[in-house]
């Protein structure tokens, strides 16, 4: 018996659906001998039909890639006259859409269900057969719905998925199913329609998994894609102790999506213990109003901002993710919205337009608006992936906002998300190069200076991840508050550094942000701490580069902001980098390097993030050919957006240059 699966995604090794991967392990446990074959999606689907020669075709679809789906599977059924079987969530929710030429229509859960077809068609030779649970078909043209199928019980009955099938390479991030189902209910998600209510792996199932994934496939850093993974607080606290007994808090970094109501202390430490370093929460809207919608009344502003600051707090990274253009939106609730993302302390934000899905309440309220005819899906209603004034301009709002104002809006979110991922980058680098530095001393008591500490948030994720003594210099003037109780303590200006015993104790490592290089005098400053270093401590450095290209640009091309190339802040960033800290550097990593020197500081190491090639760097280059200059020079540097440099007294080790520094450094 062979079956052959079709994707409806592209080739994902890093992280592919694992809804196949589920189908294909548990029918190779419960009916021994299938052969299961899978095609992702392109252009060689059809060649790989005709050359495995399967006995039954079996297709997933989401509700964005139905209509593409059913299409390839009309061409494939004409051309091989093969049995067709259709899952996943939108045939689920909207079966009255199974189109003729698919035999079956698989509704909700498709394990058991796709075993038993199977089987049937064994002994049977037809898939089609009232008696089974939880199916579609056509019968003498009449659509024939069968009884719904329970769902599994116990979820452990279900095998790891096949993620050889997925073709898993080991590069990237992995990801991780540890549960279905919510028991929340937002008006714009359907996992509640699909899933009835929450199931779980046990504990031991889940810490298997993780081990197995870690040894066999060299996974370092893993997404719990649960909808929602701490809805059961004993269990979660479980699996956090499971997996630090196995040692995989130190071999794996996790990232999970939590729920403000759910996220307490103890769950916090839960979570920090097993090494899950990102938190994502749905925050919705700025608006009280847009935001009782969507959470139907379950969640507020006051215990979103309470979340964000415990989560900073414990040292986790928090990303608040938004949803704009549902149909009781006005202008005022998207500046709301803006409003609220400036002023809650995100580290990250994701911001998605409203697709009403079918099954859920904000499908039904956009019925009875008029933004949806009837109850038929129209692919003009999928937007959240579509994120250009370009690609949007053919898709339906569901906001009463006139769509150019709402753009222009959504730009203006975007925009703010830049500055997040910007200081995301510089606050990530610092705490592992940090971090790592002080896990390589053997000291008890080490101790950190934060210069510029600003809310005391690298702090507090360095705290989390070492046993480490923080000292915060100089805060942000409105953050004083959230500096001192996230750090140790916090001096509020150079002179409070003298009167410490800091002379005394001195420092492990020193801190320095992007402040370093609008420092007038960069040199005495840091001849001014570098007497509260140990002889054998570390100074850290942030450094945006002046160089880069973006801050030319401006000025060739009288640019205030970055295009609007995108909605997607990384691809922004990855672009331009943050366009305010490259106007306001005042040094050169030229310059600094050589006061470094000066101070007879030995430069370990300097690394640097990257920007992407782009258009304008193009039109720049042939400017500097033009003028008679070195056109790769000129590339290596405005290339880099920011650089990290670790220095220290030592002079024994040899500095780590980039290799293209070879040439002009």
């Amino acid at each position: 018996m062979r079956l052959h699966l079709v994707n409806d995604e592209k080739m994902n090794n890093s992280r592919p659906k694992l809804g196949l991967g589920y189908i294909s392990s548990f029918l190779k446990k419960y009916l021994p001998g299938t052969e299961i074959s899978l095609s992702f999606w392109g252009d060689g689907i059809v060649d790989d039909i005709a050359r495995l020669e399967p006995d039954i075709i079996g297709f997933t679809s989401t509700t964005e890639t139905f209509n593409n789906v059913v299409k390839k599977a009309k061409f494939i059924k004409d051309k091989f006259n093969k049995p067709l079987i259709i899952g996943g969530n939108h045939i689920t929710l909207l079966p009255q859409e199974l189109p003729e030429w698919i035999d079956i229509g698989v509704i909700g859960e498709g394990e058991e269900t796709i075993l038993e077809l199977i089987s049937n068609f064994i002994k049977k030779g037809k898939l089609a057969d009232e008696g089974i649970n939880g199916i579609v078909f056509w019968k003498d043209g009449k659509l024939i719905r069968t009884k719904e199928r329970d769902l599994i019980e116990p979820m452990d009955k279900i095998p790891f998925p096949d993620w050889d099938l997925l073709s898993i390479n080991a590069e990237g991030p992995g990801h991780i199913m540890t549960s279905r189902g919510c028991p929340y209910k937002c008006v714009f998600c359907s996992p509640s329609a699909l899933w009835k209510y929450p199931r779980f792996f046990s504990p031991e199932r889940v810490v298997s998994e993780i081990k197995h994934i870690v040894e066999t496939y060299n996974r370092d850093y893993m997404l719990i894609y649960d909808d929602l993974f701490i809805a059961d607080k004993k269990r979660t606290i479980e699996i956090s102790e499971r997996i630090c007994a196995e040692g995989l808090n130190k071999k794996v970094r996790f990232e999970c999506l939590a729920n403000v109501n759910l996220f307490t202390s103890d769950i916090a430490d839960a979570l920090r213990k097993m090494n899950v370093f990102r938190i994502s929460f749905g925050m919705e809207s700025g608006s009280p109003e847009v935001l009782n919608y969507l959470k139907c009344g379950k969640v507020t502003h006051e215990k979103i901002t309470k979340a964000v600051k415990l989560g900073i707090d414990k040292g986790f990274e928090v990303l608040g993710s938004f949803v704009l253009g549902v149909p009781c939106e006005s202008k005022d609730d998207i500046l709301m919205t803006y409003n609220f993302i400036k002023n809650v302390g995100l580290t990250e934000i994701g911001v998605n337009i409203a697709t009403p899905y079918p099954e859920t309440r904000l499908w039904d309220d956009s019925v009875k608006a008029g933004y949806i005819d009837g109850d038929k899906w129209d692919d003009s209603l999928y937007c959240m992936k579509t994120v250009t004034p370009q690609t949007i301009a053919e898709k339906k709002i569901l906001s009463p906002v006139d769509k150019d104002i709402f753009i222009a809006l959504y730009k203006m979110i975007i925009d703010l998300d830049s500055s997040l991922i910007d200081r995301r980058v510089r606050l990530r680098n610092l705490r592992e190069k940090t971090v790592q530095i002080l896990k390589s001393r053997d000291e008890k008591n080490k101790r950190v200076l934060d210069v510029w500490c600003e809310n005391g948030t690298l702090g507090a994720a360095i705290k989390s991840d070492s046993h480490t003594e923080i000292i915060g210099l100089n805060p942000d003037s409105e953050s004083v508050i959230d500096a001192t109780r996230r750090l140790d303590s916090v001096l509020t200006d150079e002179k409070s550094l003298l009167n410490t015993q800091a002379a005394e104790k001195k420092f492990d490592c020193i801190i320095y942000n992007d402040r370093l290089g609008r420092e007038k005098n960069v040199k005495s400053l840091l001849l001014r701490h570098i007497e509260y270093l140990k002889d054998d401590g570390k100074i850290v450095i942030s450094l945006p580069n002046k160089m880069h290209f973006s801050k030319i640009a401006y000025l060739l091309f009288n640019m205030k902001r970055p295009p609007f190339e995108t909605v997607d802040g990384t691809h922004q960033y990855g672009i331009w980098g943050n366009p305010d800290q490259d106007i306001s550097s005042e040094i050169t990593i030229y310059e600094l390097m050589e006061i470094l020197k000066q101070l007879n500081l030995n430069i370990d190491e300097v690394f640097t993030i990257l920007s992407n090639d782009h258009s304008l760097l193009n039109d720049m280059k042939e400017i500097v050919r033009k003028n008679g200059c070195d056109t790769n020079e000129f590339l290596e540097r405005v290339k880099p957006i920011r650089y990290f440099i670790v220095a220290s007294k030592l002079h024994a080790r040899k500095a780590i240059f980039p290799k293209e520094w070879n040439t002009f450094y």
